[in-house]
């Protein structure tokens, strides 16, 4: 049996279709990937910034948490990124924490990553604890918005954490108690 019609570069459209879905899908993952990682980091920062609020004036008040695991006095602190400013102690050192933390993961967001601290009291009936809250709020460019720098693509990526500190009981953390004095983290 022989052949009659011969026809030559039937391949190559479909090879060219099978190229741009396979750009198309490494990008969403290239971009799922870069997403995962700048929100983990973000995360770590927040965490550290958190709890390093805690320990320090006046969140660690030694008048109600006496004893050598509260710190009397602020510690030395590196200088704060343009357009920060702190009010308290225990925001200067989340500020200076989330900073440090912050290095390599503000080379994954368009602008410097933005950062929130507040201090919550929760009202009566709950225990007298305060709770300092940090928010890092980023927006991390597409793949392609990296290569086409006229395509504002970004996704915003935030990430929040609540840390306490007090006496560890069996409900969960106390303003006064028995034992050490220990930190809670809510992510």
């Amino acid at each position: 049996m022989q052949l009659r019609h011969r026809q030559r570069a039937q391949i190559t459209p479909l090879a060219l279709y099978a190229m741009l879905i396979l750009v198309g899908a490494l990008s969403l993952v290239v971009d799922a990937g870069v997403f995962f990682v700048t929100q983990r980091q973000l995360q770590t920062a927040v965490d550290a910034a958190a709890l390093a609020a805690v320990w320090y004036t006046p969140v660690c008040n030694p008048a109600i948490f006496a004893g050598p695991d509260c710190q009397s006095t602020a510690p030395t602190l590196p200088p704060r990124p343009p357009g920060w400013s702190c009010s308290s102690p225990a925001e200067c050192v989340a500020e200076a924490v989330a900073q440090q933390n912050l290095a390599f993961v503000g080379a994954l967001c368009r602008d410097f990553p933005t950062f929130t601290w507040s201090t919550v009291v929760p009202p009566p009936p709950a225990p007298t604890l305060t709770y300092d809250l940090v928010t890092v709020d980023c927006d991390a460019p597409y793949w392609f918005a990296r290569v086409f720098p006229s395509i504002p693509a970004t996704a915003h990526i935030r990430a929040f954490a609540r840390a306490t500190i007090g006496y560890a009981t069996t409900t969960g953390v106390s303003p006064t108690g028995p034992g050490n004095l220990v930190s809670r983290l809510v992510s």
